[in-house]
């Protein structure tokens, strides 16, 4: 079975009465369908060997231009709000520009303590770490080993340049 046109498929699923954003002069294009866990949209495309999900603005670019984004560079919000998918509102950069742009905007929350997903430590074990090395008696390659991180991870610990904001 053959899907619609993506074009026709699209436009269905945007909403162009959204909000104005601060700075922008026209409201945004919302993206009412499927979003991603970032809040992108995400539309299925169908052009090439094997349909995949690609985000919307990547979509809405494809719509407008006909060609793919240029590569190393990435379609950014001027309107902060991942939903949009006004193509007045991108512009293009790498993901430097993107992140710096972000950092501008005051959006950059970093992620500390045990809020990074990647985090293997708790408060209670960094805790435990620098108690028990303070203390004396066992080497910071021991602790590694019993919490199952490396001894950089344990010395950067113990040293305060990670984990600052746990007390103890």
């Amino acid at each position: 079975m053959r899907r619609r046109p993506l074009t026709d498929r699209f436009w269905e699923k945007v909403d162009k009465n959204g909000p104005i954003m601060p700075g922008m002069d026209t409201p945004c294009w919302v993206w009412t369908a499927f979003k991603n866990d970032q809040g992108y949209g995400m539309v299925k495309n169908e052009v090439g060997k094997a349909p995949r999900m690609i985000l919307a603005t990547t979509a809405a670019w494809l719509l407008e231009y006909g060609t793919p984004v240029p590569g190393g560079l990435c379609i950014c919000h001027g309107c902060d709000n991942p939903p949009c998918v006004r193509e007045a509102h991108f512009f293009l950069g790498t993901r430097t520009d993107n992140n710096l742009d972000r950092d501008q905007k005051g959006r950059h929350v970093p992620l500390i303590g045990v809020q990074h997903t990647n985090s293997k430590l708790t408060d209670q074990i960094v805790k435990d770490i620098r108690k028990r090395y303070a203390a004396g008696g066992v080497i910071q390659a021991i602790l590694a080993e019993e919490y199952g991180v490396s001894v950089n991870l344990v010395s950067l610990v113990v040293q305060r340049k990670i984990w600052a904001h746990v007390e103890g």
